[in-house]
Protein backbone atom coordinates (compact mmCIF):
# COMPACT_ATOMS: atom_id res chain seq x y z
CA UNK A 1 0.00 0.00 0.00
CA UNK A 2 1.36 3.64 -0.55
CA UNK A 3 3.04 4.79 2.51
CA UNK A 4 5.10 7.72 3.40
CA UNK A 5 3.85 9.36 0.23
CA UNK A 6 6.34 12.19 -0.74
CA UNK A 7 4.42 16.01 0.89
CA UNK A 8 5.58 19.51 -0.07
CA UNK A 9 3.19 21.73 1.79
CA UNK A 10 2.59 22.97 5.23
CA UNK A 11 -0.89 23.71 6.96
CA UNK A 12 -0.95 27.25 8.31
CA UNK A 13 -2.73 27.96 11.64
CA UNK A 14 -6.22 30.23 11.56
CA UNK A 15 -5.04 34.02 11.13
CA UNK A 16 -2.55 32.56 9.03
CA UNK A 17 -4.10 31.14 5.90
CA UNK A 18 -4.99 33.12 3.47
CA UNK A 19 -6.30 32.99 -0.16
CA UNK A 20 -4.59 34.41 -2.69
CA UNK A 21 -7.03 37.38 -2.47
CA UNK A 22 -6.24 38.46 0.44
CA UNK A 23 -1.98 38.42 -0.65
CA UNK A 24 -0.75 42.48 -0.58
CA UNK A 25 2.26 43.46 -2.40
CA UNK A 26 4.13 41.83 -4.82
CA UNK A 27 2.97 38.80 -4.34
CA UNK A 28 -0.65 39.51 -4.31
CA UNK A 29 -0.09 41.32 -7.44
CA UNK A 30 1.73 38.02 -9.17
CA UNK A 31 -0.70 35.77 -7.62
CA UNK A 32 -3.72 37.97 -8.72
CA UNK A 33 -2.38 38.17 -12.07
CA UNK A 34 -2.14 34.39 -12.60
CA UNK A 35 -5.07 33.16 -10.95
CA UNK A 36 -7.40 35.60 -12.43
CA UNK A 37 -5.53 37.13 -15.35
CA UNK A 38 -3.55 35.00 -17.25
CA UNK A 39 -4.20 36.94 -20.49
CA UNK A 40 -4.07 40.17 -19.18
CA UNK A 41 -0.68 39.87 -17.13
CA UNK A 42 0.96 38.31 -20.54
CA UNK A 43 0.06 41.47 -22.19
CA UNK A 44 1.45 43.45 -19.29
CA UNK A 45 4.49 41.82 -19.07
CA UNK A 46 5.19 42.34 -22.72
CA UNK A 47 4.32 46.20 -22.24
CA UNK A 48 6.63 46.43 -19.55
CA UNK A 49 9.79 44.84 -21.74
CA UNK A 50 8.96 46.98 -24.84
CA UNK A 51 8.86 50.24 -22.26
CA UNK A 52 12.19 49.06 -20.65
CA UNK A 53 13.91 48.46 -24.16
CA UNK A 54 12.97 51.94 -25.45
CA UNK A 55 13.97 53.27 -22.08
CA UNK A 56 17.49 51.59 -22.53
CA UNK A 57 17.66 51.72 -18.67
CA UNK A 58 19.93 49.24 -16.69
CA UNK A 59 18.60 50.20 -13.65
CA UNK A 60 15.25 49.88 -14.55
CA UNK A 61 16.25 46.38 -15.78
CA UNK A 62 17.17 45.37 -12.30
CA UNK A 63 14.36 46.54 -10.58
CA UNK A 64 11.93 44.81 -13.04
CA UNK A 65 14.28 41.53 -12.44
CA UNK A 66 14.40 42.05 -9.02
CA UNK A 67 10.68 42.46 -8.30
CA UNK A 68 9.51 39.38 -10.13
CA UNK A 69 12.23 37.29 -8.73
CA UNK A 70 10.80 38.68 -5.48
CA UNK A 71 7.23 38.09 -6.39
CA UNK A 72 7.27 34.58 -7.58
CA UNK A 73 9.52 33.25 -4.01
CA UNK A 74 6.46 34.83 -1.87
CA UNK A 75 4.11 32.70 -3.95
CA UNK A 76 5.56 29.89 -3.91
CA UNK A 77 6.11 30.31 0.00
CA UNK A 78 1.96 31.11 0.06
CA UNK A 79 1.38 28.11 -2.42
CA UNK A 80 3.20 25.61 0.00
CA UNK A 81 2.93 26.95 3.62
CA UNK A 82 0.03 29.61 3.57
CA UNK A 83 -2.58 28.54 1.61
CA UNK A 84 -4.50 25.43 3.62
CA UNK A 85 -5.88 25.91 6.61
CA UNK A 86 -5.06 23.46 9.41
CA UNK A 87 -7.77 21.92 11.41
CA UNK A 88 -6.81 18.69 12.42
CA UNK A 89 -2.80 17.48 12.05
CA UNK A 90 -3.72 13.98 11.31
CA UNK A 91 -6.70 12.08 10.36
CA UNK A 92 -8.57 9.91 8.69
CA UNK A 93 -11.24 8.51 6.38
CA UNK A 94 -12.71 5.15 4.90
CA UNK A 95 -14.68 5.97 1.51
CA UNK A 96 -15.22 4.87 -1.94
CA UNK A 97 -13.09 6.29 -5.06
CA UNK A 98 -15.89 7.69 -7.23
CA UNK A 99 -13.83 8.92 -10.15
CA UNK A 100 -9.92 7.71 -11.43
CA UNK A 101 -7.55 9.60 -9.63
CA UNK A 102 -6.16 12.12 -12.25
CA UNK A 103 -3.27 15.27 -11.85
CA UNK A 104 -4.84 18.58 -11.67
CA UNK A 105 -2.87 21.54 -13.04
CA UNK A 106 -0.57 22.04 -9.83
CA UNK A 107 0.69 18.41 -9.99
CA UNK A 108 -1.38 17.16 -6.89
CA UNK A 109 -3.28 13.52 -7.83
CA UNK A 110 -7.51 13.83 -6.49
CA UNK A 111 -8.68 10.91 -4.89
CA UNK A 112 -12.19 11.69 -4.41
CA UNK A 113 -13.96 9.56 -1.77
CA UNK A 114 -17.73 8.89 -1.17
CA UNK A 115 -17.25 8.42 2.41
CA UNK A 116 -18.49 5.32 4.31
CA UNK A 117 -21.13 4.56 5.35
CA UNK A 118 -23.58 5.49 3.03
CA UNK A 119 -23.66 3.91 -0.06
CA UNK A 120 -24.80 5.87 -3.56
CA UNK A 121 -28.31 4.34 -3.38
CA UNK A 122 -28.57 5.90 -0.18
CA UNK A 123 -27.52 9.17 -1.05
CA UNK A 124 -29.90 9.39 -3.95
CA UNK A 125 -32.92 8.03 -2.19
CA UNK A 126 -32.02 10.97 0.47
CA UNK A 127 -31.54 13.29 -2.48
CA UNK A 128 -35.43 12.58 -3.67
CA UNK A 129 -36.95 12.84 -0.54
CA UNK A 130 -35.13 16.19 0.20
CA UNK A 131 -36.89 17.54 -3.30
CA UNK A 132 -39.76 15.73 -2.64
CA UNK A 133 -39.98 17.81 0.54
CA UNK A 134 -39.12 21.42 -1.23
CA UNK A 135 -41.16 21.06 -4.86
CA UNK A 136 -42.58 24.33 -3.59
CA UNK A 137 -39.34 25.99 -2.77
CA UNK A 138 -37.56 24.55 -5.98
CA UNK A 139 -40.41 25.99 -8.40
CA UNK A 140 -40.64 29.62 -7.15
CA UNK A 141 -38.82 32.35 -8.64
CA UNK A 142 -38.25 34.10 -6.46
CA UNK A 143 -35.42 31.61 -5.25
CA UNK A 144 -33.87 32.15 -8.13
CA UNK A 145 -32.94 35.72 -8.64
CA UNK A 146 -29.41 34.35 -8.37
CA UNK A 147 -27.18 36.36 -11.23
CA UNK A 148 -24.82 34.60 -13.10
CA UNK A 149 -26.74 31.74 -12.15
CA UNK A 150 -30.38 31.64 -12.46
CA UNK A 151 -32.63 33.87 -13.23
CA UNK A 152 -35.69 31.56 -12.88
CA UNK A 153 -36.23 28.33 -11.82
CA UNK A 154 -34.63 25.13 -13.62
CA UNK A 155 -37.55 23.06 -14.77
CA UNK A 156 -38.26 20.37 -11.61
CA UNK A 157 -38.62 17.10 -13.08
CA UNK A 158 -41.78 15.26 -11.99
CA UNK A 159 -41.88 12.82 -9.11
CA UNK A 160 -41.75 9.81 -11.64
CA UNK A 161 -39.03 11.63 -14.02
CA UNK A 162 -36.83 11.98 -10.94
CA UNK A 163 -37.30 8.74 -9.40
CA UNK A 164 -36.97 6.38 -12.43
CA UNK A 165 -34.90 8.29 -14.77
CA UNK A 166 -31.26 8.72 -13.35
CA UNK A 167 -30.12 10.42 -16.50
CA UNK A 168 -33.29 13.12 -15.80
CA UNK A 169 -32.31 13.76 -12.01
CA UNK A 170 -28.60 14.35 -13.19
CA UNK A 171 -29.83 16.56 -15.70
CA UNK A 172 -31.75 18.79 -13.01
CA UNK A 173 -28.96 18.44 -10.27
CA UNK A 174 -26.55 20.37 -12.79
CA UNK A 175 -29.28 22.63 -13.97
CA UNK A 176 -29.80 23.72 -10.25
CA UNK A 177 -25.73 23.78 -9.87
CA UNK A 178 -25.29 26.13 -12.75
CA UNK A 179 -22.04 27.96 -13.50
CA UNK A 180 -20.04 30.83 -12.77
CA UNK A 181 -18.25 31.84 -16.44
CA UNK A 182 -15.58 34.03 -13.86
CA UNK A 183 -15.47 31.38 -11.11
CA UNK A 184 -15.32 27.84 -12.12
CA UNK A 185 -15.93 26.39 -8.37
CA UNK A 186 -18.68 28.79 -7.85
CA UNK A 187 -21.80 27.05 -7.28
CA UNK A 188 -25.34 28.43 -7.26
CA UNK A 189 -27.21 29.51 -4.43
CA UNK A 190 -30.52 27.06 -4.33
CA UNK A 191 -27.98 24.11 -5.05
CA UNK A 192 -25.62 25.04 -1.62
CA UNK A 193 -29.29 25.21 0.21
CA UNK A 194 -30.17 22.00 -1.29
CA UNK A 195 -26.80 20.14 -0.53
CA UNK A 196 -26.96 20.76 2.90
CA UNK A 197 -30.50 19.88 3.65
CA UNK A 198 -29.27 16.00 2.27
CA UNK A 199 -26.48 16.35 4.16
CA UNK A 200 -28.46 17.12 7.25
CA UNK A 201 -31.12 14.36 6.51
CA UNK A 202 -27.93 11.96 6.32
CA UNK A 203 -26.42 13.30 9.55
CA UNK A 204 -29.58 12.60 11.39
CA UNK A 205 -28.92 9.57 12.10
CA UNK A 206 -26.22 9.40 15.19
CA UNK A 207 -25.06 5.42 14.73
CA UNK A 208 -23.69 6.68 11.26
CA UNK A 209 -22.47 9.92 10.96
CA UNK A 210 -19.56 9.23 12.27
CA UNK A 211 -17.93 11.96 9.64
CA UNK A 212 -20.30 14.63 10.45
CA UNK A 213 -16.75 16.75 11.04
CA UNK A 214 -16.05 16.36 7.01
CA UNK A 215 -19.94 17.51 6.24
CA UNK A 216 -19.90 20.29 8.78
CA UNK A 217 -18.04 22.81 11.35
CA UNK A 218 -18.81 19.67 13.88
CA UNK A 219 -18.26 21.75 17.41
CA UNK A 220 -16.24 18.83 18.93
CA UNK A 221 -14.04 19.24 17.06
CA UNK A 222 -13.80 22.76 15.61
CA UNK A 223 -15.36 24.81 18.85
CA UNK A 224 -17.53 27.80 18.96
CA UNK A 225 -16.29 31.26 19.66
CA UNK A 226 -12.11 29.71 18.95
CA UNK A 227 -10.12 31.75 16.24
CA UNK A 228 -10.15 28.16 13.94
CA UNK A 229 -13.88 28.59 14.34
CA UNK A 230 -14.21 31.78 12.65
CA UNK A 231 -11.64 31.06 9.92
CA UNK A 232 -14.15 28.78 8.33
CA UNK A 233 -17.25 30.55 6.46
CA UNK A 234 -20.53 30.11 7.56
CA UNK A 235 -21.71 26.93 6.61
CA UNK A 236 -24.93 25.84 8.86
CA UNK A 237 -28.41 27.50 10.44
CA UNK A 238 -30.02 25.38 13.25
CA UNK A 239 -32.49 27.62 13.21
CA UNK A 240 -33.91 25.77 9.97
CA UNK A 241 -35.91 22.69 9.67
CA UNK A 242 -33.85 21.13 7.29
CA UNK A 243 -35.82 18.42 7.19
CA UNK A 244 -39.33 20.24 5.77
CA UNK A 245 -40.72 22.63 3.69
CA UNK A 246 -38.61 25.12 2.26
CA UNK A 247 -35.42 24.56 3.53
CA UNK A 248 -33.31 27.12 3.10
CA UNK A 249 -31.70 30.03 5.79
CA UNK A 250 -31.71 33.41 4.96
CA UNK A 251 -28.63 34.11 6.54
CA UNK A 252 -25.28 35.80 5.03
CA UNK A 253 -21.93 36.17 6.12
CA UNK A 254 -18.56 37.82 5.14
CA UNK A 255 -16.60 35.31 3.66
CA UNK A 256 -13.03 36.68 4.10
CA UNK A 257 -10.65 34.52 1.27
CA UNK A 258 -13.54 35.29 -1.09
CA UNK A 259 -13.76 38.85 -0.25
CA UNK A 260 -17.49 38.63 -0.74
CA UNK A 261 -20.66 38.41 1.27
CA UNK A 262 -22.62 35.13 0.37
CA UNK A 263 -24.86 32.81 1.91
CA UNK A 264 -24.26 29.38 3.62
CA UNK A 265 -20.95 28.03 2.53
CA UNK A 266 -21.06 24.12 2.34
CA UNK A 267 -17.95 22.54 3.31
CA UNK A 268 -18.08 19.78 0.98
CA UNK A 269 -18.27 18.62 -2.15
CA UNK A 270 -20.94 16.94 -4.21
CA UNK A 271 -20.71 14.93 -7.61
CA UNK A 272 -23.67 15.62 -9.88
CA UNK A 273 -22.29 13.02 -12.26
CA UNK A 274 -22.43 10.20 -9.41
CA UNK A 275 -24.70 12.13 -7.37
CA UNK A 276 -22.68 11.66 -3.90
CA UNK A 277 -20.92 14.12 -1.44
CA UNK A 278 -17.62 13.21 -1.78
CA UNK A 279 -14.14 14.03 0.32
CA UNK A 280 -11.45 15.76 -1.61
CA UNK A 281 -8.04 13.69 -0.94
CA UNK A 282 -4.87 15.09 -2.95
CA UNK A 283 -1.78 13.34 -3.01
CA UNK A 284 0.86 15.84 -3.63
CA UNK A 285 2.95 16.76 -6.65
CA UNK A 286 5.49 20.04 -6.91
CA UNK A 287 4.44 21.15 -10.39
CA UNK A 288 4.00 24.79 -9.39
CA UNK A 289 7.16 25.00 -7.10
CA UNK A 290 9.23 23.21 -10.29
CA UNK A 291 7.51 25.62 -12.80
CA UNK A 292 8.56 28.95 -9.88
CA UNK A 293 11.80 27.50 -9.38
CA UNK A 294 12.43 27.37 -13.16
CA UNK A 295 10.93 30.59 -13.66
CA UNK A 296 13.10 32.25 -10.89
CA UNK A 297 16.25 30.60 -12.58
CA UNK A 298 15.31 31.94 -15.72
CA UNK A 299 14.73 35.71 -14.57
CA UNK A 300 17.69 35.10 -12.43
CA UNK A 301 19.80 34.81 -15.77
CA UNK A 302 17.81 37.63 -17.58
CA UNK A 303 18.36 39.87 -14.94
CA UNK A 304 22.54 38.69 -14.88
CA UNK A 305 22.71 39.00 -18.55
CA UNK A 306 21.21 42.16 -19.05
CA UNK A 307 23.61 43.78 -16.59
CA UNK A 308 26.49 42.05 -18.29
CA UNK A 309 24.90 43.26 -21.82
CA UNK A 310 24.13 46.65 -21.21
CA UNK A 311 26.72 47.92 -23.67
CA UNK A 312 24.52 46.51 -26.04
CA UNK A 313 22.15 49.25 -25.36
CA UNK A 314 18.22 48.47 -26.04
CA UNK A 315 19.10 45.16 -27.32
CA UNK A 316 20.36 44.04 -23.99
CA UNK A 317 16.78 43.22 -22.51
CA UNK A 318 15.94 41.44 -25.83
CA UNK A 319 19.19 39.56 -25.83
CA UNK A 320 19.24 38.99 -22.56
CA UNK A 321 15.06 37.63 -23.03
CA UNK A 322 16.76 34.95 -25.70
CA UNK A 323 19.15 33.33 -23.42
CA UNK A 324 17.26 33.35 -20.51
CA UNK A 325 14.08 31.59 -22.45
CA UNK A 326 17.07 29.34 -23.68
CA UNK A 327 17.83 28.41 -20.98
CA UNK A 328 14.58 27.86 -19.58
CA UNK A 329 14.04 25.63 -22.57
CA UNK A 330 16.86 23.82 -21.57
CA UNK A 331 15.89 23.07 -17.98
CA UNK A 332 12.35 22.04 -18.97
CA UNK A 333 14.13 19.77 -21.54
CA UNK A 334 15.91 17.59 -18.86
CA UNK A 335 13.11 17.88 -16.32
CA UNK A 336 10.96 16.02 -19.44
CA UNK A 337 14.14 13.35 -20.03
CA UNK A 338 14.88 12.39 -16.53
CA UNK A 339 10.82 12.15 -15.44
CA UNK A 340 11.66 15.61 -13.39
CA UNK A 341 7.52 16.65 -14.17
CA UNK A 342 6.61 17.10 -10.54
CA UNK A 343 3.33 15.27 -10.81
CA UNK A 344 2.49 12.74 -7.88
CA UNK A 345 2.54 9.21 -9.02
CA UNK A 346 -0.23 7.04 -9.58
CA UNK A 347 -1.33 5.15 -7.02
CA UNK A 348 -0.30 1.87 -6.98
CA UNK A 349 -2.18 -0.44 -4.22
CA UNK A 350 -0.13 -3.29 -5.14
CA UNK A 351 -3.09 -6.01 -5.53
CA UNK A 352 -2.25 -9.28 -4.15
CA UNK A 353 -4.67 -11.09 -6.09
CA UNK A 354 -4.79 -13.85 -8.45
CA UNK A 355 -7.63 -12.80 -10.07
CA UNK A 356 -6.14 -9.77 -11.37
CA UNK A 357 -3.42 -9.97 -14.15
CA UNK A 358 -1.07 -7.02 -13.48
CA UNK A 359 1.22 -6.91 -10.01
CA UNK A 360 1.23 -3.06 -10.30
CA UNK A 361 -2.81 -2.01 -9.96
CA UNK A 362 -3.55 1.56 -9.82
CA UNK A 363 -6.09 2.74 -7.65
CA UNK A 364 -9.75 2.88 -9.35
CA UNK A 365 -13.56 3.62 -9.41
CA UNK A 366 -15.18 1.55 -7.03
CA UNK A 367 -12.45 0.93 -4.38
CA UNK A 368 -12.50 0.85 -0.75
CA UNK A 369 -9.51 2.99 0.63
CA UNK A 370 -8.85 4.67 3.44
CA UNK A 371 -6.89 7.95 3.36
CA UNK A 372 -4.52 8.98 5.87
CA UNK A 373 -2.87 12.65 6.15
CA UNK A 374 -3.55 16.16 7.29
CA UNK A 375 -7.18 17.59 7.87
CA UNK A 376 -7.30 21.10 6.28
CA UNK A 377 -9.47 23.61 4.86
CA UNK A 378 -8.48 24.92 1.03
CA UNK A 379 -9.09 28.85 1.40
CA UNK A 380 -9.24 28.37 -2.44
CA UNK A 381 -11.81 26.68 -4.15
CA UNK A 382 -14.79 27.92 -2.36
CA UNK A 383 -13.40 26.79 1.33
CA UNK A 384 -14.15 22.65 1.21
CA UNK A 385 -12.66 20.53 3.86
CA UNK A 386 -10.02 17.96 2.20
CA UNK A 387 -7.57 15.67 3.57
CA UNK A 388 -4.04 17.47 1.65
CA UNK A 389 -1.73 16.38 1.52
CA UNK A 390 -2.44 12.42 1.69
CA UNK A 391 0.48 10.59 3.59
CA UNK A 392 -0.88 6.92 3.20
CA UNK A 393 -3.77 5.48 1.66
CA UNK A 394 -4.61 1.37 2.09
CA UNK A 395 -7.20 -0.62 -0.34
CA UNK A 396 -10.05 -1.66 1.93
CA UNK A 397 -11.63 -3.73 -1.21
CA UNK A 398 -11.51 -3.95 -5.14
CA UNK A 399 -14.87 -3.45 -5.80
CA UNK A 400 -16.54 -4.46 -9.28
CA UNK A 401 -16.85 -0.99 -11.37
CA UNK A 402 -19.88 -1.29 -12.27
CA UNK A 403 -22.50 -0.33 -14.77
CA UNK A 404 -24.58 2.87 -15.37
CA UNK A 405 -27.54 2.53 -12.62
CA UNK A 406 -30.91 2.07 -12.64
CA UNK A 407 -33.60 4.02 -10.72
CA UNK A 408 -36.70 2.13 -9.71
CA UNK A 409 -38.74 3.57 -7.23
CA UNK A 410 -35.97 5.50 -5.77
CA UNK A 411 -33.69 2.65 -5.44
CA UNK A 412 -30.69 1.57 -7.13
CA UNK A 413 -30.89 -2.11 -8.91
CA UNK A 414 -27.49 -1.60 -9.31
CA UNK A 415 -25.15 0.46 -8.02
CA UNK A 416 -22.76 1.78 -9.77
CA UNK A 417 -19.75 1.12 -7.60
CA UNK A 418 -20.58 -2.03 -6.55
CA UNK A 419 -19.45 -4.13 -3.53
CA UNK A 420 -18.76 -7.35 -4.85
CA UNK A 421 -16.28 -7.53 -1.47
CA UNK A 422 -16.85 -5.12 0.93
CA UNK A 423 -20.02 -3.14 1.18
CA UNK A 424 -19.20 0.27 2.82
CA UNK A 425 -22.72 0.17 4.66
CA UNK A 426 -21.17 -2.45 6.98
CA UNK A 427 -18.98 0.04 8.24
CA UNK A 428 -19.86 1.72 11.44
CA UNK A 429 -18.19 3.90 14.12
CA UNK A 430 -16.10 1.51 16.02
CA UNK A 431 -15.25 -0.13 12.81
CA UNK A 432 -13.78 3.08 11.26
CA UNK A 433 -12.31 4.04 14.82
CA UNK A 434 -10.21 0.60 14.67
CA UNK A 435 -8.89 1.26 10.90
CA UNK A 436 -8.14 4.11 11.92
CA UNK A 437 -6.27 3.27 14.96
CA UNK A 438 -4.37 0.70 13.00
CA UNK A 439 -2.95 3.02 10.36
CA UNK A 440 -2.16 5.81 12.60
CA UNK A 441 -0.22 3.28 14.63
CA UNK A 442 1.56 2.00 11.29
CA UNK A 443 2.23 5.26 9.42
CA UNK A 444 3.53 6.60 13.43
CA UNK A 445 5.83 3.85 14.27
CA UNK A 446 3.97 2.38 16.60
CA UNK A 447 5.20 -1.19 17.31
CA UNK A 448 2.94 -1.93 20.66
CA UNK A 449 0.46 -3.85 19.29
CA UNK A 450 -0.09 -6.86 17.11
CA UNK A 451 -2.79 -7.69 14.92
CA UNK A 452 -4.09 -10.76 13.75
CA UNK A 453 -6.21 -11.13 10.60
CA UNK A 454 -6.89 -13.67 7.93
CA UNK A 455 -9.41 -13.81 5.07
CA UNK A 456 -11.63 -10.98 4.63
CA UNK A 457 -11.21 -9.83 7.81
CA UNK A 458 -7.72 -8.88 6.70
CA UNK A 459 -9.25 -7.15 4.04
CA UNK A 460 -12.16 -5.24 5.71
CA UNK A 461 -9.06 -3.82 7.41
CA UNK A 462 -7.36 -2.71 4.81
CA UNK A 463 -4.27 -4.84 5.40
CA UNK A 464 -2.39 -7.22 2.88
CA UNK A 465 -4.22 -9.96 2.68
CA UNK A 466 -3.08 -13.80 1.46
CA UNK A 467 -5.62 -15.09 -0.78
CA UNK A 468 -5.23 -18.55 -0.23
CA UNK A 469 -6.42 -18.81 2.93
CA UNK A 470 -3.16 -17.63 5.30
CA UNK A 471 -3.17 -15.35 8.05
CA UNK A 472 -1.63 -11.81 7.65
CA UNK A 473 0.78 -10.32 10.42
CA UNK A 474 0.71 -6.52 11.07
CA UNK A 475 2.94 -4.84 13.36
Amino acid sequence: MPRNLPTYSICAPAGEARSHKQLGGIAGTVATGWFEHKALTVVAILAILIALVLLSNPLGWAALGIVIIAGLQEVKDWYYNGRILCIRDRDCAVGTVIAEPEVSFDGDRKLNLALAPYSQGQVVETLLDHLSANEAMLIDNTNFNDPPFHASAPALPVAAQRRNDFGILRGYLKALQSSDPADGDAESRMFRQVLIGIANRLMADPARNFYNRYYRKDPAFIPPGTALDGAIPLDFDPAVNWDGPNAQSPLTAENQYLGTTDSLNPMFRFDTTHMVFYLHCEIEGYYIKLLIDNLILAFSAWLALMIALSFLGPLAPLAALAIAALIYFLKWLIDKITGNDGDADEPDVDVDDPDIVDDAVLAAAGDVVVTYGNWIMDTEHHNYFEIHPVRAYYLVARNSLGREPVLVDGNMDQEEFGHENFDVRDIDATRANEICQIVTRGEEGSKDDVILRSGAAGLSYGLTTKFGGGQTRVT
